[in-house]
């Protein structure tokens, strides 16, 4: 998995800090996920957690049994002084190489992360990794940018108007760091939607919003 680069992770956490863009990215995390998830009890697996705030989130929201893993350190030693409640719960690891036993999440949940690995083959490993973690029926969902040409412009015109914009020139940063593994992800998206039908999976929603897409799949049971 690319992790960012010092520079770059500054512009995730301006947009995080912004209330406007985080305003947009929780409200889509929220009604998605609890449009599905409804028991307070569901084990849940925030996979690349960030700074754990939507585990916080769901914490708020009376979910207990919440764990979350991300491949920087850096974000770790953020979450848990943030957040001291998640001390054992959120763990350094990433998507393809999960530390779970198999068949004890009813949900994965990815925001914005599947696209930070590294070509077709990690999409694919992580996806079967989801596969083994989760119950039967368990929950599968994936939110990611889905539409180049608004990644591309909005790159362009952070670079514009970054001169004038501390949020915009670190946003730039973080765009320009991630742009090799966003083109590729954007290439192989059908790929990647194609190997989660066939990989013992139901397609529960799969739908298109402005830049984002939305998919839900459910774990069928094994006969």
């Amino acid at each position: 998995m690319k992790l960012y680069s010092s520079d770059a992770l500054k512009g995730y956490q301006y947009i995080d800090k912004n209330k406007f863009l985080n305003g947009l990215r929780r409200s889509l995390q929220s009604n998605v996920f609890f449009s599905y998830i409804k028991s307070r009890e569901s084990s849940i697996l925030d996979i690349g957690c960030g700074g754990s705030k939507f585990l916080h989130i769901l914490h708020e929201n009376g979910f207990s049994n919440i764990y979350g893993v991300e491949p920087d350190p850096l974000l770790v030693e953020i979450s848990l002084k943030k957040y001291p409640y998640l001390l054992n719960k959120v763990k350094c690891a990433g998507a393809t190489n999960l530390p779970y036993d198999d068949l004890c999440f009813d949900c994965v949940y990815y925001f914005n992360v599947m696209h930070h690995l590294e070509g077709l083959e990690e999409y694919k490993a992580a996806i079967t990794e989801a596969h083994r973690v989760l119950k039967n029926d368990g929950i599968l969902i994936l939110i990611e940018p889905c539409r180049k040409w608004i990644y591309t412009l909005t790159r362009r015109l952070a670079y514009l108007i970054a001169p004038l914009s501390n949020l915009l020139a670190n946003m730039y940063k973080m765009m320009s760091d991630e742009k090799e593994i966003m083109e590729r992800f954007f290439e192989e998206s059908g790929n990647i939607y194609f190997f989660i039908r066939s990989n013992e999976f139901e397609v529960l929603k799969y739908e298109k919003h402005f830049h984002q897409s939305v998919l839900i799949v459910k774990k069928r049971k094994h006969r």
